[in-house]
């Protein structure tokens, strides 16, 4: 699964916005992005050690998870999405039956981009945990997701974790982020400029089911 090369995109062009650089694709190993994840974590650390960490369901759990670890800090999940997605759901369920050089064409459409950049509604589920947590005692809050693409699901986290902690200091972490969402949000830590990793979070991913086993072992914990 992860000996594919990178793959070079031509072009994202969203209405209104287009993609400076040229985006890469890459495979990841869950073990890979866990031992990236914690060597990021100490560069972090010069700047900001957060007390929590929220991260954005269900992707982010995979890079929250060793920055937790590292940090010694609880974690909380928040979900956001965009209303009327069921066309979306379709195609995530059949992601793991598309061939490689179909995934990599889709990847490579400039309709993926223009459709999100349209589509900025999104609606926030906040779940058990978070809606338990005592946010007073958190003053330093690391929001966490896999890809940072238009960057409206990182506002609306941001937001509703602010309307949730106050005056808490509150940064934003993305592994991976697309330049066309600067525009709008600068995230406050991202591993990738313009690449889009393809993770155990991925349907398209061997190691998925034992990502979605791990996030519902957290789940239960609660």
């Amino acid at each position: 699964m992860y000996f594919y090369k990178c793959i070079s995109i031509n072009t994202f062009i969203a209405k209104g916005a287009e993609v400076k650089d040229k985006p890469q694709v890459f495979f990841k190993s869950r073990q890979e992005v866990e031992k990236d994840c914690k060597e990021w974590a100490k560069e972090i650390e010069r700047d900001f050690k957060p007390d929590i960490i929220v991260f954005i369901a269900k992707s982010g759990f995979l890079f929250a998870l060793p920055l937790a670890e590292y940090f010694g800090c609880p974690m909380a999940d928040i979900t956001v999405s965009r209303p009327g997605n069921n066309g979306k759901d379709i195609i995530r369920r059949l992601v793991p039956s598309i061939p490689g050089w179909l995934l990599k064409m889709l990847l490579r459409s400039k309709a993926n981009y223009s459709y999100q950049e349209r589509n900025s509604g999104r609606e926030v589920q906040i779940s058990g945990r978070f809606g338990h947590m005592d946010w007073e005692k958190y003053k330093r809050i690391l929001i966490v997701d896999d890809s940072t693409d238009t960057g409206w699901s990182m506002i609306t986290a941001r937001d509703a974790v602010i309307r949730a902690a106050g005056d808490a200091d509150v940064k934003t972490l993305s592994y991976c982020c697309i330049d066309i969402s600067e525009k709008r949000i600068q995230v406050d830590y991202a591993r990738y400029k313009n690449t889009i990793i393809i993770s155990a979070a991925s349907r398209y991913s061997k190691e998925y089911a034992g990502f979605i086993d791990s996030l519902d072992n957290w789940k239960s914990n609660f």
